[in-house]
């Protein structure tokens, strides 16, 4: 059995039993064969064991870590609701497996989230 890299996911299409997901391949088995984890069974099996199974993709979106943003901070401009600019710190940066990084910051009710770009936010580095 081979490690995956972060990001691989097994593809599977929507039938009437389930929506249609992916989950993380965590192993390679000796044949080349994806491995997924069965929550049922308890372990590993192969991807391609599922009917709905559609293959493997590349999921750059995956998040593999966090990492702390000392002194980086966000300014969020003013808009109709918002009359004055608002500087937040930034609290850390989540990376994707494709090795970008994704601004954090607090949401209104003290949740992690992503920055969104839609609100055209400026970067300040320290």
């Amino acid at each position: 059995m081979i490690p995956a890299n972060p990001g691989y996911a097994a593809s599977f299409k929507k039938t009437n039993k389930n929506m249609g997901n992916l989950l993380p391949v965590i192993a390679w088995d000796d044949e080349g064969h994806a491995l997924v984890l069965d929550e049922d069974e308890g372990q590993l099996v192969r991807a391609s064991r599922f009917s709905n199974f559609d293959g493997v993709t590349y999921d750059a979106n995956h998040y593999i870590g966090a990492i702390h943003a000392p002194g980086w901070k966000i300014r969020w401009p003013k808009n109709e609701r918002q009359p004055e600019d608002i500087v937040d710190p930034l609290i850390g940066w989540a990376i994707r497996a494709d090795g970008t990084g994704i601004p954090l910051a607090l949401d209104v009710d003290g949740f992690i989230e992503p920055v969104s770009s839609q609100f055209d936010p400026e970067i300040i580095r320290p």
